[in-house]
């Protein structure tokens, strides 16, 4: 697992300070101290890296708006955390989401000789066998808490729960981790001698499909020649500590700092957050809906945590990265298109479903993805991402004409494995995207606005990506930085 920063409540004083004073230096502080995590939780969520580079973007640049609310030091990462969620339920809710994903690429441990990979791959599909018999508020929580770090209280802040629900859904999670994790080791080891279990095994396979999964946590309850194996169980912090980290793009905080001096840019961000409640945290995306319809009955706010709940995206924690590498197939971050990404969409159940139980789907590895899409309801969709007021970090663009693309962006791949392009163009148009050989595009196309993950696949050399219609280009370049730039 990538390393890091070190959580220090000290500094999140300082950064919670820097917020309420309206601290220039603060978008700076908040990517540098809280962006890789934040990226990592938002692709989790969203499974494509440009998605989560737009909700890290609005996210970080709505809380340098919002500043006054984030509390204390003690509440400020919660606070971040819970902006971030909001912003992914709106892009899971947004009816234009793209129909393509395309998963970022992981943040690899260089360091790791070929046993120790081999190792990290075993435990990750020891860790999906167990996590695919949990609930997926189950998984998002055991994310948070073992892979993030975040205790039962900030959970709490992030879900929507008071301090007694986050601590029983905790415990719970916790409870039924440890569960799972026994029926996977009895699943890998073909059932410890018992009959049943090594059936289960067989028709799960390895890793462990869901369905099978819940049969085997179900079978050890009431079997005693598996009840003599149960304690042979690892520790599940460490076993989520196997599982990968998206790599966040390395010039996004860049490209959120120079936003952050656009007033327009931050004022969009900071609509797209609110309303917030009485608590400082932004309400559920089904409350604000309804808060755009004067005419419909309003929902107490001391409901709003329930209806967060119940209208929240059941989240599938695990299933952006359970095609493994060496599993045969392409690997992620390379510009492969969606039918070589797992099947599983973010979402176990329909976005306004009333129940939080998951449905039969969950994050088995196969080799086609569905178009994720929200059940259709008769309730007011919530306000689309207006990508309108994307900043431009080259203060020298000319803004687009109708018909024609306009692109920003740095690109220096010397020492970055990827760089962010930013694409502005009317609505309307649909654009395309060409590269030079030994790169690859998160995407070669959309419409309107966008932004477009340039990845070197190998040596770094230079060359350029180009859009059409306009032949607007950002050049890749290779230079080494001087001693003493980073």
């Amino acid at each position: 697992m990538s390393a890091w920063p070190t959580l220090d409540r000290a500094a999140d004083e300082r950064l919670a300070r820097a917020l309420a004073a309206g601290d220039a230096s603060a978008p700076g502080l908040l990517a540098d101290r809280y962006g890789a995590r934040l990226y990592d939780y938002a692709h989790a969520l969203l499974r494509d890296r440009d998605e989560a580079s737009w909700a890290l973007y609005n996210a970080l640049l709505a809380a340098s708006a919002h500043g006054d609310l984030a509390g204390g030091g003690g509440r400020v990462r919660a606070w971040l955390y819970a902006l971030v969620r909001h912003e992914c339920l709106l892009r899971l809710r947004d009816p234009d989401r793209p129909d393509e994903r395309i998963e970022a690429p992981e943040a690899e441990d260089a360091f790791l000789d070929e046993a120790e990979h081999a190792r990290l791959l075993e435990g990750r599909r020891l860790a999906h066998s167990a996590l695919a018999a949990l609930r997926g508020r189950d998984r998002e929580a055991l994310d948070l808490l073992l892979r993030h770090d975040l205790d039962t209280p900030e959970i709490g802040v992030v879900l929507g729960l008071d301090a007694g629900e986050a601590a029983r859904l905790a415990a719970a999670a916790r409870a039924g981790l440890d569960e799972a994790v026994a029926a996977a080791l009895i699943a890998r080891s073909r059932g410890h001698g018992c009959r049943e279990a090594a059936a289960l095994a067989e028709r799960g396979g390895w890793p462990v499909d869901p369905a099978s999964a819940r049969a085997l946590v179900a079978h050890l309850e009431d079997c005693r020649v598996c009840a003599a194996h149960r304690g042979r169980s690892v520790s599940a912090a460490r076993l989520l500590q196997a599982l990968p980290v998206a790599l966040m793009p390395g010039d996004l905080p860049g490209v959120i700092t120079d936003a952050a001096a656009d007033p327009a840019t931050v004022a969009e961000a900071a609509r797209r957050a609110g309303p917030f409640g009485p608590d400082g945290l932004p309400l559920p995306p089904a409350a604000r809906a309804e808060a755009d319809e004067p005419r419909r009955s309003r929902t107490p706010p001391r409901l709003w945590p329930a209806l967060a709940a119940a209208a929240a995206v059941i989240l599938v924690v695990t299933g952006g990265y359970m095609l493994m590498p060496g599993s045969g197939g392409p690997a992620a971050g390379l510009g492969t298109a969606s039918s070589s990404t797992p099947a599983a969409d973010p979402s176990e159940s329909p976005l306004d479903s009333p129940s939080p139980e998951p449905t039969t789907s969950a994050p088995t590895p196969t080799t086609s993805a569905p178009t994720p899409s929200a059940t259709p309801t008769t309730r007011k969709p919530t306000p689309k991402p207006t990508r309108t007021k994307r900043p431009k970090p080259t203060p020298t663009r000319s803004r687009p004409t109708t018909g024609t693309v306009a692109v920003s962006g740095s690109c220096n791949l010397s020492a970055a494995p990827s760089c962010a392009v930013t694409v502005t163009a009317p609505g309307f148009l649909t654009w395309t995207a060409t590269h030079s050989p030994g790169l690859s595009l998160s995407r070669a196309s959309g419409r309107g606005n966008g932004l477009v993950t340039v990845i070197r696949t190998g040596e770094c050399q230079p060359g350029a990506v180009t859009f059409l219609p306009g032949g607007s280009s950002v050049a890749v370049t290779c230079d080494q930085p001087e001693a003493g730039q980073k």
